[in-house]
């Protein structure tokens, strides 16, 4: 967190308990500033039928959408 404006963490599953929630306790207790952004699911199941990749777009898990949402999160980190 000190040497960065921004960390990421990215699950492919729910971001309640997770490592991203990991990441956001250990923060707490051990670093003042620093922006985590959590990328995963959703807490709620998918109704629909398909592939992985298709659950990966619908959660917005797929490289495109990764790469948007840490663009936009890093244009408003601190530097």
């Amino acid at each position: 967190f000190a040497s960065t404006s921004l960390v990421v963490t990215i699950e492919e599953h729910s971001v309640i308990g997770g490592l991203g929630g990991a990441v956001a306790e250990w923060q707490s207790e051990h670093v003042s500033g620093g922006k985590l952004l959590r990328i995963g699911t959703p807490d709620h199941f998918l109704h629909e039928a398909g592939n992985q990749r298709h659950a990966r777009k619908c959660f917005k898990l797929d490289a495109e959408s990764i790469a948007a949402r840490v663009l936009q999160s890093s244009r408003h980190a601190p530097p």
